[in-house]
């Protein structure tokens, strides 16, 4: 799915059941923002983030949650990152499952892939989703396989 795919998704999901899309989320992201998370992280983030959080800033997404580039959110990705220890094992953390679970992107030289891993905090293990970006992601859990 790609990014006109994804927002064209959301729009008619977004009409169907407006409620999904009523609590908190942080503005929209700018290229400041950006480019302030990336260094601090060290790392080039997705396309597919970069687009959503340009779009629809980051926080509570219908039924999921995206980290956002706030500086001053709860919801920050580098403020959760330090909190995860996840950079440090090569990968950076974009999402949770309100248990302390983690939905993270693998990092190689200094660029997040696209494709979506998951973190088990009990285990500390990270291990594959078949998802193969954040819009697969969220159409899956956020919209409910909506389409």
């Amino acid at each position: 799915m790609d990014v006109s795919e994804f927002f064209s998704l959301v729009e008619r999901v977004q009409a169907r059941w407006p409620i999904w899309f009523q609590l908190d989320r942080d503005p929209p992201a700018t290229d400041c923002d950006l480019a302030t998370a990336q260094d601090c992280l060290s790392v080039t983030l997705p396309p597919e983030y970069v687009a959503f959080v340009k779009r629809f800033g980051g926080g509570y997404f219908a039924f999921a949650n995206v980290y956002s580039l706030e500086e001053k959110s709860d919801w920050n990705i580098v403020l959760r990152n330090r909190e995860a220890g996840l950079p440090h094992r090569g990968f950076i953390a974009f999402s949770e499952n309100g248990v302390g679970d983690c939905y993270v992107f693998r990092v190689d030289a200094g660029t997040c892939s696209s494709r979506v891993f998951f973190f088990d905090h009990e285990t500390a293990n990270i291990g594959e989703t078949g998802y193969a970006n954040l819009f697969d992601y969220l159409r899956i859990v956020a919209l409910r396989g909506e389409s």
